[in-house]
């Protein structure tokens, strides 16, 4: 799994543990079920989460690649490999010249 992905499913997963801490508070639970329901949601968020950073990981690099394939860098060399250097071309004129 991607770092990104890691990031989504990490936070997913603290949300959804901090809503059901806080539903679970608010609705006067004992303390016990409150965590032991919030860890289940937490894990339920972390995979939910892992499966939305996948997919959006994946969105991100097709996205990234048809950019690219649709605005390649184009190959800019100073000197090419067929043309003269500056002292042949000096030479070149020297000779036909004479």
């Amino acid at each position: 799994m991607k770092q990104q992905a890691r990031v989504i499913a990490t936070g997913f997963a603290l949300l959804g543990f901090a809503i059901a801490v806080l539903s679970g508070l608010a609705a006067g639970n004992d303390a016990a079920v409150v965590l032991l329901r919030s860890l289940i949601v937490l894990i339920g968020c972390r995979v939910l989460g892992a499966a939305a950073g996948a997919v959006l990981d994946f969105i991100g690099r097709e996205q990234v690649a048809a950019y690219e394939a649709a605005r390649p860098i184009p190959d800019f060399s100073l000197t090419p490999a067929s043309a003269p250097s500056g002292d042949e071309k000096i030479l070149q004129n020297l000779n036909q010249r004479r």
